[in-house]
């Protein structure tokens, strides 16, 4: 809700339905932060269950409301600072740009267990940059806990990347 960025920002929470326990948090921090001219918010629930996994309908269902011309998914756990979004956005200046991932945590561990997610989520970046070149060679889906893309790339390989997401278990491939 605190992003730095000049553009425009669609922020959308996904849930499976009304009734999970994140849906009362994330209504309150929507009625804390009221849209702007520049900034909406909104919770959607999952219509139709159609993928093996509850996230990848959550990820299909997010993206069937997105307008903006980048798109950027972010885990429930992802932890970015104010500058997120401009940064993700920036990436996207040279045309040659398809698809950014960065960590999920704002990189400042403050003790051995923060150390060690930083230092997991740097090998996942490792993983992700593998699962994007995929992406280029054999039109594969490869993401982390946060990835940027082109809408146009997205809808240019819609109904490839949604059918490999709704039978998908894990995200992270």
């Amino acid at each position: 809700f605190k992003q730095r960025y000049a553009g425009q920002i669609q922020l959308l929470f996904v849930v499976d339905n009304e009734s999970v326990p994140v849906a009362p948090i994330i209504r309150e921090a929507l009625a804390r932060n009221p849209n702007r001219p520049n900034f909406t918010a909104e919770m959607l629930t999952v219509k139709e269950k159609r993928g093996i996994w509850g996230k990848m309908d959550a990820l299909v269902t997010g993206h069937a409301h997105a307008k903006g011309d980048l798109i950027l998914w972010s885990d429930s756990d992802a932890i970015v600072g104010p500058d997120y979004v401009e940064q993700m956005a920036a990436s996207f200046q040279n045309p040659e740009t398809h698809v950014v991932t960065t960590p999920q945590y704002e990189v400042n561990p403050t003790n051995f267990a923060t150390a060690l997610k930083v230092a997991g989520n740097y090998a996942d970046i490792a993983v992700y940059g593998i699962g994007v070149e995929s992406l280029q060679k054999n039109k594969g889906v490869g993401w982390g806990h946060s990835l940027a893309f082109r809408r146009a790339d997205y809808e240019s390989h819609r109904s490839e990347i949604e059918e490999k997401l709704l039978r998908t278990f894990a995200d992270d491939q």
